[in-house]
């Protein structure tokens, strides 16, 4: 957010400036905006206590802590009303205009891939070959099977994530990465994958 926003006629400029910033950075590096998201957020904050500033009473609170409050409670809402939006604000689904294989951007789009003669049983098989097909159909299945947490760490892992960056982005510890990893191992050699 620019400075400028707030005359400098207002006390409190670098202060509002301050928290609007540190709110919007905040908010910015949770759900992982980009750089136009960050000042649309920022000036909704400041737009919102343009709304409430007018209706401040010195008798209740001293002005910054007005001020605080207003720009602490509206970013709680958006946080709030973002994680209801995605369930998980941490999960992004991805576009079906995006390669199939993250690995190889020439691939075919996922669109492309998902049509009556791959798509069996809820599951993509997407391979040449019947004796491929069969494998993909039947890893497809265990992989379907499985919980969400333990999904999560094979998309991750295919996706070239190592454990450490996993267990960031699930917002889980190292070693409960490697607790699922072992159960995935154990799930594909039961299912006599190996």
């Amino acid at each position: 957010m620019g400075s400028g926003c707030w005359s400098r006629e207002d006390p409190d400029c670098a202060y509002i400036e301050s928290r609007i910033r540190y709110w919007a950075n905040h908010l910015g590096r949770s759900f992982r905006l980009d750089e136009e998201d960050y000042i649309d957020l920022a000036q909704e904050l400041s737009i919102v206590l343009l709304v409430k500033l007018p209706k401040y009473d010195p008798s209740r609170a001293s002005r910054k802590t007005f001020i605080s409050r207003i720009i602490e409670n509206h970013a709680s809402t958006l946080a709030k009303a973002r994680v209801a939006a995605k369930r998980d604000a941490r999960r992004v689904k991805c576009s079906l205009d995006a390669p199939y294989d993250p690995h190889d951007p020439e691939s075919e789009t996922r669109c492309e891939l998902l049509n009556a003669d791959n798509y069996r049983g809820g599951v993509c098989v997407c391979v040449s070959g019947e004796a491929d097909r069969d494998f993909a159909y039947s890893l497809a299945k265990v992989l379907g099977q499985m919980p969400e947490p333990l999904q999560q760490v094979c998309e991750k892992l295919y996706e070239g994530f190592t454990p450490t960056e996993i267990a960031k982005d699930l917002d889980v510890h190292r070693s409960t990465v490697y607790e699922r990893m072992e159960k995935i191992r154990r799930r594909l050699q039961d299912s006599g994958i190996n």
